[in-house]
């Protein structure tokens, strides 16, 4: 193998930021330190953005490597500028969740690497700046079936203050990430001590679609009332929260999602204002 194919590798492998982009690198510092990342890969900016012109030498690598993570997989957004010190580019560039086949894969790592070029990417890129063209390289991996999912910010990003924040709700994180409910907020101490739980409105989850994307369902009365995370949980979060801040050398926000109450990180990037 080498040539284009050379950048595609397993995510452990992906440590250069420069090709990989700062999230996969960061998944991959994390995962080599012991910490549950799910299993994947990822593709160089230089390849994702010319998919159009792929070879199948590269075709058959993406689907030798999308046999080995097996599906279904979520693909993502692993831009240059993306989860830096000065810019996190929060649901500036799509991430497609559920998918099923490999035509579907090779469609979404198109439309990830579209989602750059939007009016709102773009314009977020002027507002901080970023005169470059955009550089995506792309995530992909084994979708986690969550039973909870959320972020957790490892010091308040607003005041500061030495605590932790996390926000909570059923099923797959898009339901924070795109405000489709008011969370579960909480905030604790470094410890894993809860200081106060806000339970929110969870009154819908979204979840794997049979037919691949996702859909938003609605939650009973009585569990979309009753709080996501118990004290163990919290624990959990804190012990990752604290092993992240030592591997980045700073605060940081990561989501994250449990199922069958083992805790996955998916993406952690520095707190920016």
């Amino acid at each position: 193998m080498g040539g284009d194919s050379m950048n595609v590798v397993a995510l452990e492998q992906a440590t250069d930021a420069t090709v990989f982009g700062n999230k996969a690198a960061g998944l991959a510092r994390l995962a080599s330190h012991g910490l549950r990342v799910p299993p994947g890969f990822a593709i160089g900016w230089d390849v994702a953005m010319r998919i159009e012109t792929w070879s199948e030498t590269i075709r058959d690598e993406v689907r030798r490597r999308v046999a080995a993570v097996g599906f279904p997989v979520a693909v993502r957004s692993s831009a240059l500028d993306e989860d830096s010190n000065a810019a996190s580019f929060a649901g500036q560039y799509l991430t497609v969740l559920n998918v099923k086949t490999e035509q579907a894969v090779f469609d979404a790592i198109a439309k990830v690497c579209a989602s750059a070029v939007t009016a709102a990417a773009e314009e977020y890129r002027r507002r901080l700046g970023i005169a470059r063209e955009p550089r995506v390289a792309v995530v992909v991996q084994r979708l986690v079936p969550a039973d909870v999912a959320g972020v957790c910010f490892t010091v308040n990003p607003v005041t500061r203050d030495d605590e932790r924040l996390v926000s909570a709700s059923w099923g797959l994180g898009e339901a924070v990430v795109q405000g489709l409910v008011v969370p579960d907020n909480v905030r604790m101490q470094r410890g894993g001590r809860r200081l106060q739980y806000d339970v929110g409105r969870k009154n819908v989850q979204v979840t794997s679609a049979a037919d691949g994307a996702t859909e938003t369902v609605r939650v009973a009365a009585d569990r979309a009332a009753a709080p996501c995370l118990g004290d163990a949980d919290l624990r959990q979060l804190d012990a990752v929260a604290t092993a992240c801040e030592g591997l980045y050398g700073q605060s940081v926000d990561f989501e994250w999602a449990f199922h069958e109450s083992e805790l996955y990180v998916l993406q952690c990037r520095p707190v920016t204002t």
